[in-house]
């Protein structure tokens, strides 16, 4: 019997799979196609169409010991129950870039936000979430990739922390059909001077506009620095205080071909980086005009998939076996634990302390963290963001009222369906029980009446 898939939820400053610690072990995972003017065509790979790629991909997955997929693009009017039934049986979860669908892209720009934030964009958005809440295996959303740019964009951060807070609030809404609430975070440039700044922005105030984890991407030289043993690096002293899972959602060097995957070694087995960071994804599986990819994507003469292993595949498979299998991994991390101030230790051997009061570099790995959200940056020449964050663009109660249709549709469906199975003598009984008729309801008593004339039609069927 097939064990079932764990979702993986946020608590603290980590990602946790049941009562086990998650650490993401990820690729970014996306396909595309050469148009005869040089410009790339993004293909969903979690399409049926992509599916015997996707099959003969899970196999070096598993050489890799992946648990994460970072998929770029989606086709919300595809179907995508094969494909994540397969990455779920392997084991394997997957992020979601919520604005990039294949199908109608209307990401919200940095240089006009005010413009792109519409309910166009908010639909699509939604549309997503619909489509990727239902899988168990299904990590969390990326609301925004590389949103933030440069100094002179920093002014539209409050567009994408509205756009944070409504899809929360979507999510709850739709919470009513019984649909999962996903972790949803956002995904920075590769700007060392900002990172730490969005990480306080976007986390800051209120959950229901806050992010529940942060990425960011890296392909800086790090090979030299990351090689360090013990003791703590610059990333790991940036983040030390962060209060959300932060990880790295695209890394590795970009100054040699060849790449040694020191990071990658460094981010597993440095007890500094694992008490700070949730683990990253690689960039790329599939190699692209970058030639960075670790299989190189092709079709046979017989027009079968094939995938061919490049150098650097090795290369990685030989710096993750440094802290794979998992046993290996939860030995490091067991006693690592940062908490909030409402959590308790997991030992009572744990010391626990203010991480606002103490040299992060002289704790020893019993030391439990503990505290809260940080504040809100205020306003500065390199950070231009106003607390005040713009309305949504939408109808809330609207958005509600078709939900509750989509919700009273369903279990009409599932009534009719009812009255086929059901004896004559049972209708009323039946029909009265699943719907909790209020008598004193005027507008249900329209509704049951409806109820009994296709109960009535039906029996004539019958």
């Amino acid at each position: 019997m097939e064990k079932p898939v764990i979702p993986v939820t946020v608590k603290g400053r980590y990602f946790w799979r049941g009562d086990k610690r998650f650490m993401v072990n990820g690729v970014v995972y996306q396909l595309g196609k050469t148009r005869s003017d040089g410009s790339r065509i993004h293909l969903d790979p979690l399409a049926d169409e992509q599916l015997e790629t996707l099959q003969r991909s899970v196999s070096l997955f598993k050489e890799l010991r992946l648990n994460t997929l970072f998929i770029l693009y989606i086709d919300e009017t595809k179907c995508h129950d094969a494909a994540m039934d397969l990455l779920a049986e392997a084991g394997i979860y997957v992020l979601i870039d919520a604005q990039c669908l294949c199908g109608q892209r209307r990401d919200l720009s940095c240089h006009k936000p005010s413009a792109t934030y519409t309910p166009q964009l908010l639909a699509s958005c939604f549309r997503a979430v619909d489509v990727m809440a239902s899988y168990p295996n299904t990590l969390g959303l990326i609301v925004a990739n590389e949103f933030i740019s440069s100094l002179r964009v920093t002014s539209a951060a409050p567009f994408l922390r509205a756009l944070t807070r409504d899809i929360k609030k979507y999510m709850t809404l739709a919470t009513k059909q019984g649909q999962r609430v996903l972790p949803v975070g956002v995904s920075a440039a590769d700007i060392s001077h900002l990172l730490k700044t969005q990480l306080d922005y976007f986390s800051a105030g209120s959950d229901e506009e806050a992010i529940d984890f942060f990425a960011f991407n890296n392909f800086d030289c790090v090979g030299q620095w990351f090689m360090i043993k013990s003791g703590t690096t610059p990333l790991a002293d940036m983040f030390s205080s962060a209060h959300i899972p932060v990880f790295f959602s695209q890394y590795s060097s970009a100054e040699t071909r060849a790449r040694p995957f020191f990071d990658t070694r460094s981010l597993y087995t440095n007890d500094e980086m694992l008490r700070v960071f949730s683990g990253g994804m690689v960039y790329e599986f599939f190699d692209g005009p970058g030639r960075f990819g670790l299989v190189r994507h092709g079709t046979t003469s017989h027009g079968t998939v094939s995938l061919k292993k490049q150098d650097d595949f090795a290369s990685l498979q030989l710096a993750l076996n440094e802290f794979f299998p998992p046993r290996r991994l939860e030995q490091r991390t067991a006693k690592l634990q940062l908490l909030t101030e409402e959590d308790e230790p997991l030992d009572p051997s744990y010391t626990v302390i203010s991480r606002r009061d103490i040299d992060v570099s002289s704790v020893g790995a019993t030391t439990v963290f503990a505290g809260g959200k940080p504040p809100m940056p205020r306003r500065t020449y390199e950070w231009q963001a106003s607390h005040e964050i713009p309305e949504a663009p939408i109808d809330w109660a609207a958005l509600e009222a078709q939900i509750d249709e989509k919700i009273m549709d369903d279990e009409w469906t599932d009534v009719q369906a009812d009255v086929h199975d059901m004896a004559v003598d049972d209708l009323t009984f039946g029909i009265r029980d699943k719907l909790i008729i209020d008598d004193d309801s005027q507008f249900i008593r329209e509704d049951y009446r409806d109820y009994q004339r296709e109960r009535d039609r039906t029996c004539k069927v019958i």
